[in-house]
């Protein structure tokens, strides 16, 4: 044994110093790969929870570009924080740490690492299926839900409780009673009702009035399997595996969980697929003659046009994406979205509790839109500069997702650092929203009016401001559900600046939880802490 561990430390030594002569730009002596190897293994909780921030600090010390050799020759991981990360022409695969197991991930799903000629078909037909033209038949649906979130913010009346002084009385549903009984404001913990009130919409939109009756079971199944993976991203990928052979009895019980959601959530979206061909079948007996135009996407904008809401699964049906690819990437699009559409939408009514100016260019931008107290289309709202602003903003001081991983389809070169064919390069999206050289020296201020380009018109402007850091990817495999997630946050922004007066809490200790939700891969305010805190008022019809 000695001497086997002998001649593997002499091979890991050798390996290593060849990389470095190799590659060369990499951080730490030669011999570093045993002690970080160690670091990371001690420190590997705190890193996965805190990743944003170590980015940050990777950059800010070893420069845009930096080479990390792993250890025992593995290898190495270009980090960049320029958008060449993403260029498609050079680089191509979702992840390059494809270390899920099957029984937890969803292979055809938006992180799927396939890339040929029926993924992009399936995948186009998903971005036709959340289009803007799509989108907009579910107003209604979503105006209904934007009404039913501000009626959870509303303070319940304040019931007397003997023996408990105002001062210190709370409620168990996130409200902290104000001090003074006749006083119009209170705090209110928006974490829990934001997250339930947007995966209703999702449900909604996914796959119509079928998932809302269900939200309850589904919403909890949702919760176990992000659980079950966060968790699961801590073990070694092999160990998992072996466990995963056991019997059930033997097997941890966050993978049992995660596992029996998984399937709960695809039996359910299995049985939304089979109705909606089931309808389509329905529709094509009762009108042969219509039968070519039933499952072409014309059918599906006509019937938008109408003002008939297609869910998602009713399009991808009509558009004969395979039963088995529509329910995983209605299912990865939906979970996906629900973290980082409701995580944004906490960071945005934070930001805005902080800066009551910005609310006030808000509502006088809605002013110009607002129909009898309605809430407008979310074409509308786009022409409205300073909506979109306040959430590019957002994204950009808390990005939902820290980075996104690629290997390299040709040899290139990034700001003077080579990187051959097949090298993992991770573009640091974290980074690049406090990069200096970007945004100026203001990085760590909220300033919405950054992404305002006042010689282009606001939708042309705003485009131009992503593509500065792109907060949603780029190339091929560009975030499929801008649109949806840019149109399901402005609308609830939109009826909560109306309905409300932001401010910040009086407790400074609930002003900001930690930067991270410990339940999946997005950057949310901590669940354990009972998430973020505002302080509302209701606003009167002359406010």
């Amino acid at each position: 044994f000695a001497s086997l561990a002998l001649v593997l430390c002499i091979w890991a030594v050798a390996s290593r110093l060849i990389l470095l002569r190799s590659l060369a730009h990499i951080p730490g002596p030669a011999h570093s790969f045993a002690r970080g190897a160690l670091g990371a293994l001690h420190r590997l909780p705190s890193l996965h929870d805190r990743r944003h921030a170590c980015l940050r600090a990777l950059h800010a010390t070893y420069g845009r570009v930096v080479k990390v050799v792993l250890p025992f020759g593995a290898g190495a991981v270009v980090l960049c924080s320029r958008c060449a990360a993403v260029r498609e022409d050079v680089l191509v695969k979702y992840t390059a740490f494809p270390h899920r197991p099957a029984t937890l991930d969803l292979p055809l799903g938006l992180a799927s690492l396939r890339l040929d000629a029926k993924y992009a078909a399936c995948r186009a037909a998903l971005a036709r299926a959340l289009s803007v033209e799509v989108l907009q038949a579910h107003h209604a649906g979503l105006c209904a839900c934007a009404d039913q979130l501000c009626e959870q913010l509303v303070r319940p009346p304040q019931q007397p409780e003997s023996g408990i002084p105002a001062k210190s009385r709370a409620r168990h549903d996130g409200v902290q009673q104000s001090e003074d009984p006749v006083e119009a404001a209170w705090d209110f913990k928006v974490s829990a009702p934001v997250a339930e009130v947007v995966f209703e919409a999702l449900l909604l939109l996914f796959f119509g009035e079928g998932g809302v009756g269900q939200r309850a079971t589904l919403f909890e199944a949702s919760r176990l399997l992000a659980h079950g993976m966060a968790i699961s991203a801590h073990w070694p990928a092999p160990l998992l595996e072996v466990l995963d052979s056991f019997p059930p009895f033997l097997r941890p019980a966050f993978r049992q969980d995660a596992k029996r959601a998984l399937e709960t959530l695809k039996h359910f979206a299995g049985s939304a697929y089979e109705s909606a061909i089931a309808e389509l079948e329905r529709e094509v007996v009762e009108a042969p003659a219509e039968a070519e135009t039933r499952d072409s996407y014309g059918a599906v904008l006509k019937a938008a046009a109408d003002s008939k809401a297609v869910s998602v699964i009713q399009t991808l049906a009509r558009l004969r994406v395979p039963r088995e690819a529509a329910c995983e990437l209605a299912l990865s699009a939906l979970l996906h979205a629900h973290q980082t559409t409701s995580n944004t939408i906490c960071w945005v009514l934070h930001l805005l509790a902080r800066h009551p100016e910005d609310q006030e260019l808000l509502r006088s931008e809605l002013t110009q839109v607002t129909e009898g107290g309605a809430l407008p289309h979310f074409p509308e709202l786009t022409k409205r500069p300073h909506f979109l602003a306040v959430w590019l903003e957002a994204l950009r001081l808390f990005p939902t997702v820290s980075s996104l991983e690629r290997v390299a389809m040709r040899s290139t070169e990034v700001d003077g650092v080579a990187i051959p064919v097949g090298t993992v390069l991770c573009y640091s999206i974290a980074a690049a929203a406090r990069d200096e050289s970007v945004f100026g020296e203001s990085v760590e201020r909220f300033q919405p009016s950054r992404h305002l380009d006042p010689t282009a018109d606001s939708e042309q402007g705003l485009e131009i401001a992503k593509a500065r850091w792109l907060p949603y990817g780029g190339g091929a495999r560009r975030c499929a559900g801008v649109r949806l997630a840019e149109q399901l946050g402005l609308s609830f922004l939109a009826a909560i600046v109306s309905k409300f007066e932001l401010s910040e809490p009086l407790d400074a200790a609930r002003r900001l939880p930690s930067e991270t939700t410990g339940e999946s891969s997005t950057l949310g305010p901590s669940v354990a802490e009972g998430g973020l805190s505002v302080r509302l008022m209701r606003r009167t019809a002359t406010s």
